[in-house]
């Protein structure tokens, strides 16, 4: 295995998927873990082991799941532990508004950390994804930054962050706010970031008040210098990027909400994030990144689950469309004044 152009660190779940207090689906493969490499992987079709999947599973994870994902040719090690279960959990849909999600865990989670990782992984990899609360991600970040200036490495570590929803609240701002001070990127969707400054549930979507918060976090410094950038990502609302340098730049969504393609938005946000990775690796431009992660979210909404992939490749399909002439087309759409 050579180095890793990106890592996620996180869970892979397995999910049963209700409606209504009914079950519609077992077993779906889940997980921050699982959607963020995907988005990753969809921009890397002809260097997948350049991706790494760190799984730990459980003892009756799925051996047909770990055989789905190997078509995927990333670097995927699998981590069996004999003496506990998969993660799992589920997911309850709102009948009548499936916006309206609660999830609920049925067993302790099996998550990853740079401690599962080669020591080629963590010097050598170029991108990190977080999924966890910001105590754990500085711990993370420390450690890693560590390990990588002893073998003379500093400074080159491009980190994205994205909290937990269940941690933010206006208790747990502050600790937000010094953690993303150390990362390159921070991520909570429009919900979580409305979560830090109310515990009411806003019913209205405000572009304006998105911006008024995300500020919150640019002034007190995202990234080293405050050079980062925050990202909120806002499902059928599109999403925001917004740095020092650049202002608040919208992007619209790239299939809207009233479109028969929406299947299912679970995993999209951590989807567009490991699409942003590419995008920001490739470009290092936050707004290309971004119109990247919008394109990997667009994949991760049209099934339960995640999407079929065929050919290899510069051939390379996922659910019948190259990702590529997706971005492209996303692209030329925002040129020619879509919004």
């Amino acid at each position: 295995m050579g180095d890793a152009r990106f890592v996620s660190l996180g869970g892979v779940w397995l999910d049963d998927i209700q409606i209504g207090g009914q079950t519609v689906h077992r077993q779906v493969l889940g997980g921050s873990v699982t959607f963020a490499t995907l988005g990753a992987r969809l921009f890397s079709p002809t260097d997948p082991s350049s991706i790494r999947f760190v799984i730990r599973a459980g003892n009756d994870f799925p051996s047909e799941t770990i055989w789905k994902l190997r078509r995927w040719k990333t670097s995927l090690v699998v981590e069996w532990i004999e003496d506990l279960p998969a993660a799992r959990g589920v997911l309850q849909y709102d009948e009548h508004d499936a916006s309206r999600t609660t999830y609920h865990r049925l067993t302790s989670p099996l998550l990853s950390t740079h401690h599962n990782l080669t020591l080629s992984d963590v010097v050598g990899a170029s991108c990190f994804h977080f999924f966890d609360t910001p105590e754990t991600v500085k711990e993370e970040i420390d450690s890693i930054s560590d390990i990588r200036a002893r073998h003379g490495l500093s400074g080159d570590l491009i980190a994205i962050w994205e909290p937990q929803a269940k941690s933010c609240s206006p208790r747990t701002l502050s600790p937000h706010l010094e953690t993303a001070k150390i990362v390159d990127v921070f991520s909570p969707n429009h919900v979580e970031l409305e979560s830090f400054f109310s515990y009411a549930k806003r019913s209205s979507f405000d572009e304006s008040r998105v911006e008024a918060q995300a500020s919150h976090f640019l002034e007190s410094g995202v990234g080293w210098e405050g050079a980062g950038c925050i990202v909120v990502r806002a499902a059928e609302h599109g999403c925001l990027v917004m740095s020092r340098k650049i202002g608040a730049v919208w992007l619209p969504a790239v299939i809207p909400a009233e479109s028969p393609k929406v299947v299912d938005a679970t995993g999209a946000g951590n989807a567009f994030l490991g699409g942003f990775a590419m995008g920001l690796l490739e470009s290092g431009d936050f707004v290309v990144a971004a119109k990247y992660g919008q394109v990997a979210a667009s994949f991760a909404i049209e099934q339960v689950g995640v999407p079929e992939v065929t050919g290899h490749g510069e051939d390379e399909l996922w659910n019948g469309e190259s990702v590529m002439e997706r971005l492209n087309s996303y692209s030329h759409a925002l040129r020619n004044g879509r919004s």
